[in-house]
């Protein structure tokens, strides 16, 4: 038996726990207050947050965390399971009824491990809109390996093509996408690499369930949050039909992470595949994004 495994798993577990029971806690602590506020009588839009991790998803919630009128829903709050820390929703008649209870103006929820079914969840989720939020490849490469160790962009690809329906990675993964990773020689690869091929993994998801076509979705752009933060923020309100936060939102997003992974070294059929998807993004972006569509 690996002790030192045992040992790290036990302490990553409590330290999960931990985080989870703490964020619990903001939770219900705003959810009471709004409730005593308003007891319920809101009109509350549901706004939810996909695409890729590293890309800028986190520093968005945190913005309508701020809000006193917004309950947003973290990863290991209370919409999502609290065992085993999955970051899967709840239910959705569960969430439904959360979402009513809570008293708030808008509620947001960030299901990123549940990219590969928007519509489904736009249809089961009322008065619900979404955003898709899209940052470089490079940078999300270089930050996904510093936020998770130099080899989790490996156990994203290789867990993503097992096929094991109990992993979140594999879900919605189709077989062009099995195609196009099983295509690359493994062994020739680094740890970047795969963080970039699982940043194209992501958000092929994008085009494989058609989004452009669906007008409760909106694209965004990671460089226009933090560049244009107050302007694309108050879409995103818009988007969701709530009066936009009070000006200096803005001022909680900086743009001190752009190009962050400029001098990472990729394979060039990857950078290649991966410069492709950032193409299509982009110009996607333009026609459909949230500040243009």
């Amino acid at each position: 038996m690996d002790h030192r495994n045992t040992i790290d798993n036990t302490i990553h577990g409590a330290y999960r726990a931990a985080r989870a029971g703490r964020r619990y806690g903001d939770d219900l602590v705003k959810v009471g207050s709004l409730w005593i506020r308003h007891r319920g009588r809101v009109d509350t839009r549901t706004l939810l947050i996909f695409g890729c991790q590293r890309s800028g998803t986190t520093a968005l919630q945190h913005v309508f965390a701020a809000d006193r009128n917004i309950v947003s829903f973290g990863e290991l709050g209370l919409a999502f399971e609290r065992r085993p820390y999955n970051h899967r929703l709840r239910g959705e008649k569960v969430v439904r009824r959360m979402t009513k209870l809570t008293g708030a103006s808008m509620v947001v929820i960030k299901p990123l491990v549940e990219s590969h079914r928007v519509v489904d969840l736009l249809d089961r989720l009322p008065d619900s809109r979404a955003v898709w939020m899209y940052r470089h490849y490079a940078d999300v490469a270089s930050s996904n390996l510093k936020r998770f160790g130099a080899d989790n962009g490996r156990s994203n690809v290789t867990r993503a093509l097992s096929g094991d329906p109990r992993d979140w990675r594999t879900r919605g993964v189709g077989d062009h996408a099995v195609e196009v990773l099983s295509g690359f020689d493994v062994d020739s690869l680094g740890d970047h690499d795969f963080a970039a091929l699982f940043w194209w993994l992501r958000n092929q998801l994008f085009f494989d369930q058609q989004l452009v076509e669906e007008d409760r979705l909106r694209m965004c752009s990671y460089r226009d949050l933090v560049t244009e933060p107050q302007q694309t923020i108050d879409a995103m309100y818009r988007l969701a039909g709530v009066e936009p936060l009070r000006p200096g939102a803005g001022g909680l997003i900086h743009p001190s992470s752009i190009d962050k992974g400029k001098d990472i070294d990729l394979d060039p059929d990857v950078r290649e595949l991966c410069e492709t998807m950032w193409q299509l993004l982009e110009k996607s972006n333009e026609e459909y994004g949230l500040r243009h569509r």
